[in-house]
């Protein structure tokens, strides 16, 4: 039964800083028994989201910020990481509540640095620490980001090396912001390109991933560009917090290897990405391969998962959910999953006319256990994904298209950025109708030169999704069916 909820602006007030929601149950007291009245199929609640962001949240308004990262912090808080063009391209994180209000600007760099494009990755930690005997919440953030240049408080290691910074949520400070815990400089004498940083949310170590065309200590180089993954402790000096690297672990092939992500969610860190060659000895599956890997010290042994088809596999990013790691990317092939009695199930590819998205779900073990391709109805149009999120159970995609992905009949030639969920569980089979996936929809921005780089899931009630059009940057909010709400014109 249709129904719609109504909540006047005038009377509504929320001095929260998460969005408000609504319980919405059948009052059982009152039809129980009654005549004309049904028992409800389920007694679940109906949970209600009341969104207060209804338009696009510009994140360069009047200035030269330059968007590359985002991810979701305590009560509703976004954190959009990126660098200021106007302003030696100095690194900035911009703290923004569920409205839309900036609530905070941390500056990364300093005002002397002079940096160029440094291209900062971020990520969001609520974990539990004990203070004067009992536990607390403690929130932080990392961001990383690699320049050859000179940073104030650090000294050069040759080429490219990686900047880490370390924040805590202070109440105490200005009414509740965050302050620097500290920042330590890392790599080699050659070029080291962070992707990926993360903070553990059991013992708060700091995990970068990335790539070097150098040779750290205790490592061999492989050839090219190898992977990196390192770990940064945090130790006590006297009452200083000060940074420690741990260890770093690098593998590669011979070729120039790809990092797309990483992950501190398992027992031991990893990353993921893909190589063209055997990395560490794996055996080589087709022309361009994913790979995976975790690591718990320099010299431990390394298990790399090698995965793939006779054809490329490009990973752009991924990320872990359960016991499965997810990975993007595009490649001019269709996939499935083959299930083999007795044997570990197979990755096939049909060859496509054009590129698509693909996700691909794998075990810890390496075993392929699901398979999606998204191409455009006609197999005409290039696809290319980028930023990927689990919601409710699901998974939600986001990257570009030059044709019609969303079958909305709009063909520009130019790209326009693209959403989709992809639904895993589908729904239970009635005797009206067989089983079938009622989460997918698909999305199209209507507007060219466009891009949707990152997602991220607020409550799994909406989906905050990093746009670009053209120069301008946002943060757009997508609904759990896949309504924009907060159409760009």
């Amino acid at each position: 039964m249709p129904f719609r909820i109504r909540v006047p602006e005038a009377g509504y007030t929320n001095p929260a800083f998460s969005d408000r929601f609504i319980l919405l149950g059948l009052n059982e007291n009152f039809q129980a028994g009654r005549e004309d009245y049904a028992r409800a199929e389920a007694e679940n609640l109906i949970r209600i989201s009341l969104n207060e962001l209804t338009s696009p949240l510009a994140l360069n308004p009047g200035d030269g910020f330059v968007a590359t990262d985002i991810s979701m912090g305590h009560d509703g808080r976004l954190f959009v990481a990126g660098y200021d063009t106007q302003d030696n391209d100095r690194v900035l994180v911009r703290i923004f509540d569920q409205r839309g209000t900036q609530l905070q600007q941390v500056d990364i760099s300093s005002a002397s640095d002079s940096l160029s494009a440094p291209d900062p990755v971020i990520n969001v930690v609520q974990r539990k620490v004990t203070e004067g005997g009992t536990k607390v919440d403690r929130f932080e953030f990392v961001v990383a980001y690699s320049t050859d240049q000179s940073v104030a408080g650090t000294s050069g290691l040759g080429g490219l090396d990686s900047v880490t910074s370390l924040y805590w949520f202070d109440s105490a400070s200005n009414g509740g912001e965050y302050v620097r815990t500290w920042t330590i400089r890392t790599g080699t004498d050659a070029d080291d390109q962070v992707r990926w940083a993360g903070i553990n949310r059991d013992t708060g170590y700091v995990i970068l991933a990335g790539e070097t065309e150098g040779v750290f200590d205790q490592q061999q180089g492989s050839g090219g560009r190898d992977s990196f993954l390192q770990r940064i402790d945090t130790e006590l000096d006297g009452n200083t917090q000060q940074p420690a690297v741990a260890w770093t672990r690098q593998a590669g092939s011979a070729a120039d290897d790809r990092v797309a992500g990483g992950s501190t969610e398992s027992v031991n860190p990893g990353l993921f990405g893909s190589a063209a060659g055997s990395v560490e000895g794996a055996s080589v599956i087709g022309g361009i391969d994913a790979f995976f890997f975790n690591a718990s010290s320099a010299t431990s042994e390394l298990d790399v998962k090698q995965v793939g088809t006779s054809g490329d596999e490009p990973v752009s990013n991924g990320l872990y959910t359960g016991s499965t790691l997810w990975l993007i990317g595009a490649s001019d092939g269709s996939y499935s999953v083959l299930e083999q009695d007795e044997e570990d199930p197979v990755l096939e590819r049909e060859a496509l006319s054009s590129a698509a998205g693909f996700l691909l779900g794998y075990s810890a073990a390496g075993n392929v256990s699901r398979a999606f391709t998204l191409n455009d109805e006609d197999d005409q149009s290039s696809e290319a994904f980028l930023g990927l999120a689990d919601f409710d159970g699901d998974m939600v995609v986001a990257g570009t298209t030059n044709g019609d992905f969303a079958s909305g009949g709009v063909v520009s030639g130019m790209e326009q950025g693209i959403a989709a969920r992809v639904s895993l569980v589908p729904e239970p089979e009635t005797e009206e109708e067989e089983s079938e996936f009622r989460n997918n929809w698909r999305y199209q921005l209507a507007a060219d030169d466009s891009a949707i780089v990152d997602l991220e899931n607020y409550r799994d009630d909406e989906i905050p999704a990093l746009t670009r059009v053209g120069n301008n940057w946002y943060v757009l909010l997508f609904s759990p069916e896949g309504e924009l709400l907060t159409p760009l014109n």
